[in-house]
This record gives structure tokens, C-alpha cells and sequence, in this order.
């Protein structure tokens, strides 16, 4: 899988998560008709659930489906969605696996744009008990991560044929989280995961940067009054410093957690609420707070529903009842919003690895201008982010020149290669690109 891939699976998965609206689901397919797996009956690849012990009281729920195409020479892919806590399920049947859940037909259907096509899948639920994972929810960042390079570990060693090509993919609050476990996998030369990159979509990577981007934004579209906007500013400081006493250990080093989290509810009071209290949505700036649907194409059923079946839980073989988000974890992780891990990002480009980042421009808190600062400031063993704003920016189209999106993208001596996509028009959590037709531009 190579950037021209990654690129690829940014499209397909942003153009059908645009869509994902709420309907519900009366039936599901018996499980005599199921080829595939309860996930998606008529798939092509298997499908296989399961459970890792991390430690000795959590076991993180897994889902893979296997590409469409050989999966023994397919590339692998690890998706874990944002939050903090959200399912991965959520992804798997709302936009990137072989089917979505349909709410026309009340049952899985199959997805045109699914990544599967091309690429094996593993869907993880972390933090515990986010999903159908159990056990007690971590309490640290760090403890978080750990679990995870032990499920990495423990899931590739059996699963020996998914350990080629893999590539990470999360979203929001994630993408750092895999930043981190990125990097970690590829400290230790014992663990054989044969890495290549990571995909972050709307990722909360540098918040400095990204608070920045905030003023900029209100300014730039005149969201708040002048007196307002002065009073923005002037408050920007004070979320910076406690952006920097969440970082004081220095780049790379555990957050502090009690400081990260004034500094999380002293940026999100000073610099995002005094949008919300305009009415408008500050994850799709064209719509009121709330309306975030009414620009979907489609609707999806009731996630809820579905996982929470009897029929559909046997097969999967789990017993617990699913919540699309874990709001404890939501609670204990969301304070590490102000956490900076740039220098993870940093460390995966110094090995060498591959790293898109993929952001829509009608997203005011993951907003490109701060994601563009961030990713501008990147320096290791080169100047990756001075190199990637002096390369020419391309237009991304589809169809006949319409515009889908703009592209900066270089390569490095050491092999690594940094991109980012800025996706027009779409808000960056529920929404990536306008129409599932995009999706197929670039094939």
C-alpha cells in the first residue's frame, strides 16, 4: 500500500461516512444465508471476531474481514475510531467495510466504496470497554497505549498472513493515539509488524496549532462579533499555557493529566464554545449546531439495534450490550485533547514511514490552518514540514474538473513520505466528501 493507496482509501472511506444519518433496523439476514459474516453476508473476504487479553482484568474486542482481493498479498489495515471511546463497528458498517447498514432495506447492504476491496481489515474497540471490549477503563493515556502494543503484538503473532503492508488508520482523538503506537511498535525491534505507515483523519495532533487555527477561522469568516473575535484573541494565551503546562515533561514525554485537562476545558470555553453559542456546528460550519445531517446523502439503521441483537451477537460471539460511545472513557481520555504529539508524527517519518493526514475545510475544531501549522513545524532527521509547504499544491478532481479537494505531498531522502488532503467543503467528524461518486476519482 503505498501513498497513492492511502490517498485512495481517504477517498473512498471519507466520501460514504458523509452520509451516515440514523434509521432504524427491524430484521437481519438469517444466519444460514451468511457467506461472508454477520457483518456483511454477502461479502467476499471472511470474516472473524474475536478477543486479545491485554492485561490481566481487559480484553479488547477485534473484527477482520479479509480483502475482497487474495488477502495473502493484500495490505493490511488497523482502524480505531476517535471519541475518545467511539466503536469501531461504527466505521466498519457506516462507511469503509463491505457493507453499510442499511436502513431502506433494514439490513446490511453492500458498499460500494468499502476498503475491503483491496485491503485486509482489523477493527479494534479501544480503550476498554469502549464497544464490545470488557474490563475496566485505563486510567492513563500511557496505560492505553501499552494495551495496545499488546494487542498489536499478541493479534499479528496469530495472525501471521494479516502481518504485511499495515498501515494504521484513526480518527480525531485517535490518530494520536495511534501516532504514539506507531512509534512504539517500531522502537523495539523484537516486534515483528511489518509497519509502513499511518493515516490520520481530522486528527487532534498538535492542539497549539489547531486553537490558532480557530481564531484564524473566526476571524477569517467574521463567526463572531468584532468585540467577540478581540475578546477571542485576547483569551488565546491562556489556553496556550495550559496547552504548555499539559506538555511540560517536554516532546514525547507522558502528559500531566490534571493540567492537560484544565487546559482542555480552558480552550474549549474560550475558543469553541463561543461558537456553539451562536447555533453554529463547529464540526460543519454550513449548518446549525445539531443539522449536521441534513446535508447527508443517505441514511443508516440503528447501530444500537443491530449490534445489540441476539442473533447478531452470537456470531460474533460476544455477550455485552454495545453503546455507539462509552462516555467513562469519553470522560477519562478527553482531557488529553490539549496533549501535543507532533513528535510521534516526527519519529515515524525519521524511520521512514508513510503519513497522510486528511482533513475537511468546513471542520472548525480539527481545522486545516492549524492542522497546516502542525504539520508545517514537523523536524527530525530532515525538515519534513518546511519541505511539504514549498512543494506545489494539487487540485484533487472528479468527474468533469469538478473540484474535490487540494493536495500537498512530498517525498524524503530517507524514504519517508508526508501528505496531507484538505477534502472541500465537507466538516471533518461526520463528514469527509460530498459524494460517494468521488470516491472512484482517482482509480
Amino acid at each position: 500500500m503505498n501513498a497513492i493507496s492511502l490517498i485512495m482509501l481517504a477517498q473512498q472511506g471519507g466520501s460514504i461516512l458523509s452520509q451516515i444519518g440514523k434509521g432504524g433496523i427491524r430484521s437481519i439476514v438469517s444466519k444460514s444465508s451468511q457467506s461472508g459474516g454477520v457483518l456483511c453476508p454477502h461479502s467476499v473476504g471472511k470474516q472473524k471476531f474475536g478477543y486479545i487479553q491485554v492485561n490481566k482484568r481487559n480484553k479488547y474486542f477485534y473484527a477482520v474481514i479479509e480483502a475482497d482481493i487474495d488477502p495473502l498479498t493484500a495490505p493490511t489495515f488497523l482502524y480505531l475510531a476517535g471519541g475518545p471511546g467511539e466503536s469501531s463497528l461504527i466505521a466498519t458498517m457506516g462507511f469503509a467495510g463491505p457493507c453499510n447498514l442499511d436502513s431502506a432495506s433494514d439490513r446490511p447492504v453492500l458498499n460500494e466504496f468499502s476498503w475491503t476491496k483491496r485491503a485486509n481489515s482489523v477493527w479494534v474497540d479501544a480503550p476498554a470497554p469502549t464497544g464490545f471490549s470488557t474490563g475496566p477503563v485505563e486510567r492513563t493515556l500511557n496505560a492505553a497505549v501499552a494495551n495496545l502494543i499488546q494487542f498489536a503484538d499478541e493479534f499479528f503473532k496469530k495472525n501471521e498472513k494479516l502481518n504485511k503492508n499495515v498501515h494504521l488508520v484513526g480518527s480525531s482523538s485517535s490518530a494520536s493515539v495511534l501516532a504514539m503506537l506507531g512509534a512504539r511498535i517500531l522502537k523495539v525491534s523484537e516486534r515483528k509488524i511489518d509497519l509502513k505507515g499511518l493515516m490520520m483523519i481530522s486528527g487532534v495532533v498538535g492542539p497549539s496549532a489547531l486553537y490558532r487555527g480557530c481564531l484564524e477561522i473566526a476571524k477569517e469568516r467574521a463567526l463572531l462579533s468584532k468585540k467577540n473575535l478581540d475578546k477571542m484573541e485576547a483569551n488565546l494565551e491562556k489556553c496556550l499555557k495550559g496547552i504548555s503546562e499539559c506538555n511540560e515533561l517536554g516532546p514525547g514525554r507522558p502528559p500531566l493529566g490534571y493540567h492537560c485537562w484544565k487546559a482542555t476545558v480552558t480552550c474549549e470555553s474560550l475558543l469553541v464554545d463561543p461558537i456553539r453559542k451562536t447555533g453554529t456546528s463547529v464540526y460543519d460550519l454550513r449548518v446549525d449546531d445539531g443539522s449536521e445531517e441534513d446535508l447527508y446523502a443517505f441514511e443508516l439503521g440503528d447501530f444500537e439495534d443491530f449490534l445489540n441483537l441476539e442473533s447478531v451477537q452470537e456470531h460474533l460471539d460476544v455477550s455485552k450490550w454495545w453503546y455507539v460511545e462509552n462516555e467513562e472513557v469519553f470522560e477519562v481520555f478527553g482531557q488529553y485533547m490539549t496533549y501535543d504529539t507532533t513528535h510521534f508524527v516526527t519519529e515515524l517519518l525519521n524511520k521512514g514511514m508513510k503519513v497522510l493526514v486528511f482533513n475537511g475545510d468546513q471542520d472548525y475544531v480539527t481545522n486545516t490552518l492549524g492542522t497546516l501549522k502542525w504539520l508545517s513545524s514537523l523536524e527530525g532527521t530532515e525538515k519534513y514540514g518546511e519541505k511539504l509547504q514549498r512543494v506545489p499544491i494539487k487540485n484533487l478532481e472528479y468527474g468533469e474538473g469538478q473540484l474535490m479537494g487540494r493536495l500537498w505531498a512530498s517525498k524524503y531522502a530517507n524514504r519517508a513520505e508526508l501528505a496531507f488532503i484538505e477534502a472541500m467543503s465537507t466538516n471533518g467528524f461526520s463528514s469527509r466528501l460530498r459524494s460517494p461518486r468521488q470516491a472512484t476519482a482517482l482509480h
